[in-house]
């Protein structure tokens, strides 16, 4: 056991085992004890299933309980496990990390956000502290993954409360580039955009040639820097042969894009080309940098990848919200108290509550990071309250009396699905189906490249549609829809519109997002529950499909309709005043989108059965103005194609093409002085 090594390491490094007084020899025992039990525990949390909500409790309860224990204990009693144990920062810090965990794990069970609070706010302390500070000097590279595992976990808590200053300081983009495309050394100046003089050229060169960068470049690429003028604000070097791929560190004969200061004549960091940004020195890529060098490991890539990722991640929103300062304002896209439009007083709607969410993502060209694409995230954030803060201390989640919890503050449970097998998807929806409550909402969140029929069929049933792979396989290549109309054969991790037929026996919310989201178009309701199926369009003008890396446009506007609204209006940044004008002025929309849904006299009373659920009402109500929007845009009315539909059909002249809502449209693109991109008598145009 730890303890009895404990003991030795103890009795060899001076003093006999004697010397040691009881009470401290018990300390030591008792703190091993303690720190054995929550390994163990914490590791059993992996072999628990990830689906069901009930019998995880009690384990998840045991283990905060150790895990309280232990972080009073060597609170309580740190000298002495400093002077017998040799207790180091960095296992406190690993203790503070698995706490962490331990939070965001159980925010993932229960999608209550404010355990991610507390998460955060363990990971933070770890930080703020310098817990890990002396990993580095320690010639363990098993010491250096941790710490950098807990950087990436703690970017990902950071992520979704949305505190992307704090992610920032961790991978830090400052500026975006386009691409390296000249297969030449480039010295850039923030100058004018002309060719430098040729003796200006022939001076710089001596100087920098002599720095241990340029005497490199030369020794390894044998020719002189090409220097040019450009509007950058510091200068980069690039060197491309195909395009540029992270280079850290020098020697290696790799492409590369460097940053350089010229006060000091160094290399401050190396940076991608093809990510097109310039970055300061940045916490985590110099972990990254140093770990590589050091220890010359093989999953230099994959950590580097880490810091595209989050790079791109962070850049994913296609328009910025700026202070009169210019500083980026951070959008939370969550429920506010104020979010959803309210029920006028006699509103007939059902009572169904939404309970369970199911949200898969399968698109091999979007951003991503820890397994969750940019639309799984978007609609993580839009299916949440905003988060309050708990008490921080070390109670069990979950424990605290009823009367102690807000009213209205539950989200809907989720489960994060990425590229999910058939047999995962079909094991978490039974899972989520058996548990679901009386009175009670499934929903299933699709975003995922589209199947297309194999053929043509005699029969037009629920299989002969094709639908949406959730699983990519090795046919796939960058991401494109695959075709499978010369095949005999249907694709295994394909869900088809019959797949779901089985959970339609409870009420079911379906929103697909996908290039065949049509084939969900001919769904049919056999057991007469509640049934809605919001679908995409299969297709985007040319002129946004180039954002698909983004994210979906369908997505962002159920995400954040205002945004989505600016980005298909040409617009890419908006001051915070006249944002939280349209904002408002979109609050006045989505209250009439809502009456003109419940005074309806031909629409599918589906819809008026989920509307009484907030989240579902919101949804409901951006999906009408995303559709509006879409219809009235010029560029959208090349194909039908282009246009949102759903199941059942909503009844058009009295909500995606009425009047009125064209008329909010086109004073929301006033506001905004793009009401040119609108046109302006729709309804004489169809």
């Amino acid at each position: 056991m730890r303890t009895e090594f404990a003991l030795k390491e103890i009795m060899s490094s001076g003093g006999a085992e004697d010397d040691i007084p009881q009470a401290e020899r018990k300390t030591v025992t008792d703190f091993c004890y303690l720190l054995d039990k929550s390994k163990q525990l914490f590791n059993g949390l992996r072999d628990l299933p990830q689906y069901g909500q009930k019998q995880w409790q009690s384990y998840f309860g045991r283990t905060f309980d150790v895990y309280t224990k232990l972080w009073k204990f060597q609170q309580q009693h740190r000298q002495v496990l400093d002077n017998r144990y040799g207790l180091k920062r960095w296992q406190i810090g690993e203790i503070a990390s698995k706490i962490g965990q331990l939070y965001y794990h159980y925010y993932l069970r229960t999608s209550e956000t404010s355990y991610l609070n507390e998460a955060f706010s363990f990971y933070s302390a770890i930080r703020q502290r310098s817990y890990y500070s002396q990993v580095n000097k320690e010639d363990r590279p098993e010491l250096v993954v941790k710490k950098l595992r807990y950087y990436a976990r703690f970017i990902v808590v950071c992520l979704l409360l949305n505190k992307m200053d704090v992610v920032k300081d961790l991978v830090k983009v400052t500026q975006r580039l386009p691409p390296c495309s000249n297969p030449q050394i480039f010295m850039a100046f923030p100058f004018h955009e002309k060719q430098m003089p040729p003796t200006l050229i022939s001076l710089l060169s001596k100087v920098f040639y002599f720095s241990p960068f340029w005497y490199w470049v030369a020794h390894h690429l044998q020719e002189t820097p090409t220097m040019y003028f450009t509007p950058h604000r510091r200068p980069t070097i690039c060197k491309t042969k195909r395009d540029c791929r992270h280079y850290h560190g020098i020697g290696k004969g790799r492409d590369l894009c460097a940053s350089i200061s010229p006060a000091r004549g160094r290399l401050t960091h190396l940076n991608c080309c093809k990510m097109g940004s310039l970055e300061g020195p940045q916490e985590l890529s110099d972990e990254i940098e140093d770990y590589t060098h050091r220890f010359n490991t093989e999953d230099q890539v994959e950590w580097n990848l880490v810091l595209q990722e989050v790079a791109a991640f962070i850049e994913a929103d296609p328009v910025m919200v700026l202070n009169d300062d210019n500083t980026i304002v951070i959008t939370s896209n969550r429920l506010s108290e104020t979010g959803a439009p309210l029920l006028e007083q006699g509103m007939i709607v059902g009572q169904l509550a939404l309970a369970d969410a199911l949200i898969i993502g399968n698109c091999n060209n979007q951003v991503k990071f820890s397994e969750l694409t940019i639309d799984m995230f978007r609609m993580l954030q839009a299916l949440e309250r905003e988060p309050m803060n708990l008490a921080s201390q070390m109670n069990k989640p979950g424990m605290q009396e009823s009367t102690e919890k807000p009213a209205r503050r539950e989200n809907p449970h989720k489960y994060l699905l990425y590229k999910p097998t058939f047999s995962q998807l079909y094991t978490f929806l039974a899972a989520s189906f058996k548990e679901l409550p009386a009175n009670s909402v499934l929903l299933i969140y699709l975003s995922a490249t589209g199947v297309f029929p194999s053929g043509r069929s005699d029969s037009e049933g629920p299989y002969d549609f094709g639908g949406v792979l959730t699983n990519s396989n090795r046919d796939i290549i960058n991401g494109d829809a695959i075709h499978k109309r010369n095949q005999s054969y249907k694709e295994m991790h394909c869900l088809h519109p019959g797949d779901l037929y089985p959970f339609t026996r409870k009420p079911l919310f379906i929103i697909v997002d996908s290039s065949n989201s049509v084939a969900y178009k001919n769904f049919t309701n056999l057991f007469g529950q509640p049934l809605v199926c919001l679908l995409s369009p299969t297709a985007y003008p040319k002129a946004l499909q180039d954002q698909s890396q983004r994210g979906s446009l369908f997505t962002l506007f159920l995400n954040n309709p205002l945004m989505a609204f600016l980005f298909v209006s040409g617009l890419s940044s908006m001051r915070r005043g006249l944002w939280e004008k349209c904002q408002d002025y979109l609050r006045k929309i989505n209250r009439d989108i809502a009456q003109l849904l419940t005074h309806s006299r031909s629409i599918d009373q589906a819809f008026l059965q989920f509307f009484g659920d907030e989240f579902l009402r919101l949804l409901l109500t951006r999906f009408i103005f995303c559709s509006a929007t879409m219809r009235m845009h010029k560029i959208f009315r090349q194909e039908t194609r282009n246009y949102p539909e759903s199941y059942p059909q909503l009844p058009r002249d009295e909500t995606v093409e009425n009047p009125h809502l064209q008329k909010h449209i086109l004073e929301l693109a006033s506001i905004l002085d793009v009401r040119n991109v609108f046109l302006e008598n729709t309804l004489d145009d169809y």
